[in-house]
Order: structure tokens, then C-alpha cells, then sequence
């Protein structure tokens, strides 16, 4: 077939036609900060496109004040409803005063997050220098919020990969579904994915350390375990300033429990009721430990009033130790509990050096509502009871969760234990947590107005346990089967 012949002019002609009618209409370049592919609204078909970096994207035929931003994805693929990682703060720098041993917090969550999205599951990495910081702990973020969190959170973190200067923290969150694998509401709006907990270990007297902590593959899933599109990755610049020679210096901390509050006027831990704890001061100059140094030490409740003077000499390694037993009198205990303080110093170098130390005294858990999901419940029927606690405990801890249902002759007529783990909490906050039971009632309970009786232990009284928190009632009626 030659260009003479009618038959190819035809075919030709044909073909243009059909060209003209599927190209699309304005220019075809579009302006992104990427390469990939994107949908035009209203077009099901689509086209590849090249970038131009640093310009927002702008469709043909649209103004930039209404043309619909696109961001990129964790393969360079624009997507109009990508969800964004933040990552807060974005630097982290320490020193020059004395740092090493400091602890800082990295927030990860996400932007905009809406409920259409049906977050249910989320995982991600934090690489890391491990010889200039150390990651000690993980905490929960917003999937443990009442309005969704109605079944529980699930969250595990362990070290993976690790090598002598590289470290990586796998971190992964759920929440959890009902008995029939459904949600009844999903996270929404900004929320954070944990809090990661990191400690610095080492800080030079004339060198500057600088590393990168990466948040990296960040994984989310939606009810039906579809992957949510979002941004993967984040870097956070980590600093550790020299040390400045400060002369004459004190640190006070609490040696136990841990979770002392080292570096200068921290806090430390809950303390909880009746708690025997040992304090410890370490004496330096430029750095270096001070030996067979008098240390004084200063105790003030909640109201500032004094409860001890104790003193304890430093020994090789500059460190001084104090003990005392928190206070519990007969009338009006609980008026004491708040926020304490212990005041330490010592005279170096002929300069008298203080530090504070601020700590919580309080039951390890507070209960703040009890509730039933119903007013009324029949003999050999079911009956849910919620209960909303709290806890300021930056150490994890084990407690025994004690449910009991006893109806208006004081019978105990239903009954359910639960082991659960509280803690992690940021320093001097509380970390709320919701536990919902069922409780059967028995057949041989007696009609009329049940009381319910929900306390924390930290074991069963035959494991040598103890109750961490007051009681809290509430009531129901029990109507005859």
C-alpha cells in the first residue's frame, strides 16, 4: 500500500480522526513536584506526566487559587488524598549544659485523618545512631481516645536489625475490633500514632554529635486490611552540643524506682502510697565527680511543708544516697497527695550547688467513671460495665482489674478479673485508659438495686497483692427473670 493509494489516504484520514477525538483538551503538561501518573476529574482515562520542581500542581484549564493541590506518595505516584506523617519536633538538639543520660520525646501522627478512611492498624521504623542515643520506650497515642477506642489497643515495638552503630525500632499500633470483627467508629482528625522515647548517651567536652532518627515505612490499614495511602518517611536532625563547663554542679535523682528525673530541676516517677524510695545526688566539677562531699538534702509535701532533713557524704564516684518512707497519717492521708519536692546541695569549690527534684504522690490508678450499659438487667442475663481510669506511672506496671456485682442482700451474684498493663505515661501526666467487661448475673440473685464494686490490685491478696487505687461503685437494678 503506497501513499498514492486511495485506499491508504482513507485509512489515514481515519486515523488522524480518531486521534483528534481521544487527545486531551489544553495543554499536556502538568505541573508537579514529582514523576507519576494522575486522573483528571471527570476523565477515567489517564496520562503520564513530567515534573517541574518546586511549583504547585495546576490542572489545565484552572486557576491556581481552585486547582486541587496533589502531593506525592511513598512511590513518587501523586494521589489526591495522600495523608501526611508529621513528625514533631523536627530537630532535636541538647546541651551544652549537661545532657548526657537526658531523655526527649519524638511525636509521630498523622494530619487530617478522616473517619472514611477507617484507620484500624498502623507500623513503622526508627532508625537510628545507637551509639549516640538509646530508644527506651514506646507510648500509645491517640487510638486509646474514647470515641473510638471502644474494644481496646494493641501496640508492640522491639529493636530489628540492629547493628554495632545502627539501630531499628519497629513500632506497631491497633485497634481493636468487637466480638464480631466491627468497629463502631474510626480515628479521625489529627491524631498521633505513638510518642518513641529516646535517651542520649554520650556528650563530649569539644565535639559536636549530629545524626538523623528517620521515621521510615510507615504502613496503615484500613478495616479490610487495604494499605491507606500516605507519606512514608520523615527525618529528624538530632544534636548533641559540647559540654560547657559549668565549674561547681550538682544532680539529684530518684535511684528507685526508676525513672529518677536526671539532669537539672527534672521530675521523676509516680510514687505511690507508703513507698520506701532512695535518693541520690552525684557532685561534680567540669565533669568530674567530687569525692567525700557533704550533701544535704531538703523533703516538702504538696502544700510546701517540711518533712525531712537528711544528709549522706559522697563517695568514690561522687554519688550520695538518701532513703525515707513516704508518709500515710491516720486522718486525712489522701490530703497529701500532689506533687512533691526534694531540694539537694553540697558546697564545691566553695560555691554552694542546688537541684530540684519534682515527683507525683498518688494511687497508682485513679478510676474516674464506672458505668453499665444498661439501668436494669434480668437474673442469667449479661450486663456491660465500662470503666474509665487513669495513671501517671512512666514505668509500666501489672494490675489485677477487680469487677464484682452484688445485688440488694449483699450477695455476690456475677464476677470477672482481667490482668491488664498501665504506664508509659509522658512525665507528670496522666495516660487515660477505658475497659469494657461483661458480667453475668446469676439465677440466684435477689431482685431489686445491684451494686457494683470495680478496684485496681497489683496482685490478688493470696499473691501477696494489694489494692493501687480506691473503690468505686455504682448501681443497677435486677429485675426476676
Amino acid at each position: 500500500m503506497t501513499a498514492n493509494n486511495p485506499s491508504f489516504l482513507l485509512w489515514t484520514l481515519l486515523l488522524w480522526v480518531l486521534v483528534i477525538s481521544l487527545a486531551p483538551t489544553g495543554p499536556s503538561h502538568l505541573t508537579l513536584t514529582g514523576r507519576g501518573t494522575v486522573e483528571r476529574p471527570g476523565r477515567l482515562d489517564s496520562e503520564n506526566v513530567t515534573a517541574m520542581l518546586g511549583q504547585d500542581p495546576v490542572y489545565p484549564n484552572e486557576t491556581p487559587a481552585t486547582a486541587r493541590r496533589i502531593s506525592l506518595g511513598a512511590g513518587g505516584a501523586p494521589t489526591g488524598d495522600i495523608l501526611v506523617l508529621t513528625v514533631q519536633p523536627s530537630n532535636i538538639t541538647l546541651g551544652p549544659s549537661f545532657s548526657e543520660g537526658r531523655s526527649f520525646n519524638l511525636t509521630v501522627g498523622l494530619e487530617e485523618l478522616e473517619c472514611t478512611r477507617n484507620l484500624t492498624r498502623f507500623d513503622f521504623y526508627v532508625a537510628f545512631n545507637s551509639s549516640m542515643i538509646e530508644a527506651t520506650r514506646v507510648y500509645q497515642g491517640s487510638f486509646e481516645d474514647a470515641r473510638w477506642n471502644k474494644h481496646g489497643t494493641f501496640l508492640e515495638s522491639h529493636m530489628e536489625n540492629t547493628s554495632p552503630n545502627q539501630s531499628h525500632l519497629f513500632v506497631r499500633g491497633s485497634l481493636l475490633s468487637n466480638c464480631e470483627g466491627q468497629w463502631e467508629i474510626y480515628p479521625n482528625g489529627s491524631i498521633i500514632l505513638a510518642v518513641v522515647e529516646f535517651k542520649a548517651l554520650k556528650q563530649s567536652s569539644y565535639l559536636t554529635y549530629t545524626s538523623e532518627i528517620k521515621i521510615q515505612g510507615l504502613c496503615l490499614l484500613d478495616s479490610n486490611c487495604t494499605p491507606i495511602h500516605c507519606t512514608a518517611s520523615q527525618t529528624v536532625l538530632y544534636t548533641m552540643l559540647p559540654l560547657e563547663l559549668q565549674g561547681s554542679h550538682i544532680d539529684l535523682y530518684m535511684k528507685h524506682p526508676p525513672l529518677g528525673g536526671q539532669g537539672y530541676n527534672q521530675s521523676a516517677d509516680l510514687v505511690t502510697p507508703k513507698t520506701e524510695i532512695t535518693i541520690a545526688a552525684q557532685t561534680t566539677y567540669n565533669a568530674w565527680p567530687v569525692q567525700y562531699r557533704r550533701v544535704t538534702f531538703e523533703v516538702r509535701d504538696n502544700h510546701g511543708v517540711l518533712w525531712a532533713i537528711l544528709q549522706d557524704d559522697t563517695d568514690d564516684e561522687g554519688h550520695a544516697y538518701v532513703c525515707f518512707r513516704m508518709p500515710w497519717p491516720c486522718e486525712e492521708a489522701e490530703d497529701l497527695l500532689g506533687k512533691w519536692t526534694i531540694i539537694a546541695s553540697a558546697n564545691i569549690g566553695g560555691v554552694v550547688v542546688r537541684d530540684f527534684l519534682f515527683y507525683d504522690y498518688d494511687y497508682l490508678v485513679a478510676t474516674n467513671m464506672l458505668s453499665t450499659d444498661k439501668h436494669t438487667c434480668a437474673t442469667c442475663d449479661w450486663i456491660e460495665l465500662k470503666t474509665d481510669y487513669n495513671t501517671k506511672a512512666m514505668n509500666e506496671r501489672t494490675v489485677v482489674l477487680s469487677t464484682i456485682v452484688s445485688d440488694e442482700l449483699g450477695v455476690p451474684v456475677g464476677m470477672f478479673l482481667i490482668e491488664l498493663t498501665v504506664g508509659r505515661s509522658p512525665p507528670c501526666a496522666y495516660r487515660n485508659y477505658t475497659t469494657a467487661v461483661q458480667v453475668h448475673i446469676g439465677s440466684f440473685a435477689h431482685a431489686g438495686l445491684a451494686t457494683v464494686h470495680v478496684v485496681f490490685m497489683d496482685a490478688l491478696p493470696s499473691e501477696g497483692g494489694e489494692a493501687v487505687s480506691k473503690e468505686t461503685t455504682t448501681t443497677f437494678y435486677i429485675q426476676p427473670s
